[in-house]
């Protein structure tokens, strides 16, 4: 390990300032032009060869790395975002995700060539993680193709492994009554909020015996107008989240009867639009015990997760679902409570110990891409149980 870490520690300082650049200037999903080029220009300077608009999408980039007999290695890929939060700037550290994925795949690019190693990698720039699915429109325009297995890294409140991760789908509901003037001729209308009120009663009573990894939670996004006008419309956004493809259908069929339950009652007619949303995590636990291997190398013990403890979604998820992968995770501070998506976490993003870890979590990374690519035994292992998990 103290060969990955002398790497990392050469590129440490260059990598630093793509970090805080990126922290400084914080970029909305499909908006991170500045980031993108930052991150790609990096890696082409350390000859990677870079597709820019991968997938068709502005801010999305591929970075393809071959040495030696590449072709006889099999494709791994280290995945880097670097979106912001509407309002929050890197509130959940998306620059230094950057961080950990440039680190790894520069280290991993420099051991493969001081070894003489076959080594076929790349690094994707993937765009647009928050709420918007950026990885689920590049899997589908191809950029994952022909990659064989792929990680990344995120900063947390502590160093662990991949702890798993819920799929979610979001639903987009309207309710369409009749507007009248509700002081002299209430009679006449057909009362929008009463649907989704009678919808928000339905949905609390079976949200009550739903299992401890599944969550239905959303805002009433339009309550109508005035007070004095009965409304015609009414509007709310829902998530629904679970450990597995069918328990999210389930949750979906719940919802949508609970709309239709809603409609019909206040005499209302509903739209209900889902979109794409991503999938649950399929944790690997040979690479798991590699990243926890690769710390206590590093001199620190971290936690082996089963993958159920988080219930959180992320893109990421879709990708573990057609290859194996790992999500894992990186302490942001020195042990200071500092929950995501906070202001608190924002302000660690930005510093010192956040960014070491960052770059100790890409060379535990480069370690596990070096050993899928030149290790037979670790990448059957690492293959195995994906299908295992897969197929469950």
């Amino acid at each position: 390990m103290q060969e990955y870490l002398q790497f990392a520690e050469a590129i440490s300082d260059e990598i630093r300032v793509i970090a805080d650049f990126i922290h400084a200037h914080p970029e909305l999903g499909f908006e991170e032009f500045q980031a993108a080029d930052k991150i790609a220009a990096f890696l082409e300077r350390h000859g990677f060869a870079v597709t820019r608009q991968a997938a068709g999408i502005a801010t999305a980039f591929r970075a393809d790395m071959k040495l030696n007999d590449a072709d006889n290695a099999p494709r791994v890929c280290v995945c880097g975002e670097y979106d912001a939060l509407p309002g929050l700037g890197h509130g959940c550290g998306h620059n230094l995700i950057a961080a950990a994925g440039l680190s790894a795949a520069w280290i991993a690019a420099k051991y493969a060539e001081k070894h003489h190693l076959d080594l076929n990698l790349c690094f994707m720039g993937t765009p647009a993680e928050e709420g918007k699915g950026g990885k689920v429109k590049m899997i589908k325009g191809g950029a994952f193709a022909d990659v064989a297995m792929a990680v990344m890294a995120h900063p947390s409140e502590r160093t662990e492994t991949d702890s798993g991760g819920l799929g979610v789908a979001r639903a987009r509901i309207s309710f369409h009554g009749k507007a009248s003037h509700a002081g002299s001729a209430p009679e006449r209308g057909i009362n929008a909020l009463d649907a989704m009120v009678f919808f928000y009663a339905d949905m609390l009573e079976w949200k009550k015996a739903i299992g401890t990894r599944e969550r239905v939670h959303g805002i009433i996004t339009n309550g109508g107008d005035a007070p004095n006008i009965i409304p015609d419309l009414t509007q709310a956004f829902f998530y629904v989240r679970a450990a597995t493809t069918p328990a999210i259908d389930k949750l979906k069929k719940a919802l949508d009867e609970s709309v239709r339950r809603g409609a019909e009652k206040a005499g209302c007619r509903y739209d209900i639009e889902w979109d794409e949303g991503t999938a649950p995590i399929l944790v690997n636990r040979p690479i798991n015990l590699e990243y926890q291997a690769a710390w206590r190398d590093m001199g620190e013990d971290i936690p082996l997760c089963n993958g159920d403890e988080r219930c959180g979604s992320t893109d990421m998820g879709n990708v573990t679902q057609i290859m194996p992968g790992a999500h894992v995770r990186f302490a942001i501070s020195d042990g200071e409570p500092c929950p995501g998506h906070s202001i608190a976490f924002r302000e660690a993003a930005a510093g010192s110990a956040g960014f070491a870890n960052a770059i100790k979590a890409g060379a535990a990374m480069a370690r596990i891409l070096i050993h899928y690519s030149q290790d037979q035994s670790f990448r059957t292992a690492v293959n195995a149980d994906f299908h295992q998990r897969r197929h469950k």
